[in-house]
Parts: structure tokens; C-alpha cells; sequence
């Protein structure tokens, strides 16, 4: 009949745009997917997004319980994020935190001169910690990530079945490998000086403070605690840099500069702040 007909050709044209609905969404499924591929970042590309404070995070475990490292970790940042500037300054506070602030960060944090941190006095008698300039940023980042995947490297290397045994062979490293920069000790030019706190790690001449920052890095690297302490010598007024160290329930000052240890500060230092 008339109306049969007219029942199987309305059943056949639905049919036919089903086919032509399915086939629709499968292309969307398919153009989302394509889409979320795209956008959904692979675990290289992940790393390669880090900032420069997330990699000192991974590299360095916060072992003093303070909160010195996240703004060491912050300070990094603004270095990455502040390109081609001069006097960026990081930290602001009083006089005494600025000054714990730049020891801290130079101490653990700076590994080179290009990324220590100076302090500063501004004219209205408030203190700050700042960069001195951010000139050619990449470049600098380049040469931090690598000066310090070296240290880690050797951190590693150091490390022995106890923290006791880590420690000393810190100590033997350090004595055995460092060369103390006569020549630039003394010298009154802080962009020449300032060069022999780091630079171990490439095999440059140091002086004092720069064995003292360098134990303090390795042992660090190891998870065990470590500082830099500034002393005078009590006979005859110089200066000089040396450790104090945690460790296996002990602590024990140590002068890689001049080859000793105590279980006590030595007789002929006297700490101070500078």
C-alpha cells in the first residue's frame, strides 16, 4: 500500500542520517583528541617548564627547617624573571635578616659570583638584598645549572655508609683538590675577590671563605647540616672562614683551610659578623 511505502522510505532517510550523526561525532571525538595531545604537556616538556628555583629545590633539601630556602628558591626566580636589569632586588627587611638573608643565600644558594646577592642600604635607611644585574640571564642560568649539577655530582661521589664517614671524606676532598689563591687574597677589588668564594668546582684557586662555602655545599648535598662561621684570629686580628657541622648526633668545627677539627671552636678564633 501507499502508506507502506511511505513507512519504509522515512525508516531509510533516518537511517541514513544516523549514518551521517555517527560519522559527525567521530570526527569530534577525533578533533577533541587531536586537540588535548597538543595541549597536554609531555613529561620532557614539564622539565623543561620548571623555573630555575624549582631546580635548586630539587637538588637541595631544606635541612635547617627554615624558611631562608623558599626565599632563596623566590630569589632565583626573579633573577630568571627579571632579565637584562640592574639592582633587582629579592628581599627586604631589617638589617639583621637582610644580613642572614645574604649569607644564607651566597653561602648555599649562589655558586658563583654571577648569582650572589649583595646587601644594600637605600636612602631612606631601609635595608634590601638585591642582585647587582640580571645581564645576559640565560647564559648565566646555563653556567648555574651546570656548576651545580657538578657539585651534586661530586656531593654523590663523597658519600659514604655513615654521615661520620660522608664528612670525612668531605674533608679529605677538599684538603687534597683545593688551591688557595695567594694572589687574590688580599685584594681590595671585590669583583676580583669575590671570585675565590666559588669556583672549585672548575678547578680555580680559592681562599678561606671559599673552603668553607664549599664543605658547607657538599655536605649539604648529603643531608647533613652545615654553616659557614666568620672568625678573627685573637693574636693577630685577620680574618678568616670556617665551618661548624651537624651530624651523627655531634658537632665539630671544621678549618679545611688549615687542615684541623675540634670538638670546640679553636682556642685562637673568636667568632664575629661580617
Amino acid at each position: 500500500s501507499i502508506e507502506r511505502k511511505i513507512l519504509i522510505e522515512i525508516l531509510i532517510n533516518k537511517g541514513k542520517n544516523m549514518k551521517k550523526i555517527i560519522m559527525i561525532l567521530g570526527l569530534l571525538v577525533a578533533l577533541v583528541l587531536t586537540c588535548a595531545s597538543t595541549i597536554v604537556p609531555s613529561k620532557a616538556d614539564t622539565n623543561v617548564q620548571k623555573t630555575l628555583g624549582d631546580f635548586a629545590r630539587d637538588f637541595y633539601p631544606n635541612i635547617e627547617g627554615t624558611n631562608w630556602n623558599e626565599k632563596a628558591i623566590t630569589a632565583l626566580n626573579i633573577f630568571e624573571s627579571r632579565k637584562n636589569q640592574k639592582y633587582v632586588k629579592v628581599f627586604s627587611g631589617s638589617q639583621v635578616d637582610c644580613e642572614n638573608f645574604a649569607t644564607f643565600f651566597n653561602t648555599h644558594y649562589a655558586f658563583s659570583v654571577e648569582t650572589m646577592v649583595t646587601l644594600g642600604v637605600y636612602p631612606d635607611g631601609s635595608y634590601g638584598v638585591y642582585f647587582e644585574n640580571t645581564n645576559n640571564a640565560d647564559a648565566k642560568i646555563q653556567k648555574y645549572k651546570e656548576i651545580t649539577t657538578k657539585a651534586k655530582n661530586l656531593a654523590n661521589s663523597l658519600k659514604g655508609n655513615t654521615q661520620t664517614e660522608t664528612v670525612n671524606n668531605i674533608i679529605n676532598y677538599i684538603q687534597t683538590n683545593a688551591v688557595f689563591d695567594v694572589q687574590n687574597y688580599m685584594n681590595p677589588d671585590p669583583n676580583v675577590h669575590n671570585k675565590t668564594y666559588y669556583g672549585f668546582y672548575d678547578g680555580n684557586k680559592i681562599v678561606c671563605r671559599g673552603y668553607a662555602i664549599t664543605f658547607c655545599q657538599l655536605c649539604r648535598f648529603n643531608g647533613i647540616r652545615c654553616e659557614v662561621l666568620s672568625v678573627v684570629n685573637k693574636k693577630t686580628n685577620t680574618r678568616h672562614a670556617i665551618n661548624k657541622v651537624y651530624f651523627d648526633g655531634q658537632e665539630l668545627f671544621v678549618d679545611t683551610t688549615w687542615q684541623r677539627t675540634s670538638k670546640t671552636l679553636f682556642d685562637d678564633f673568636v667568632i664575629v659578623n661580617w
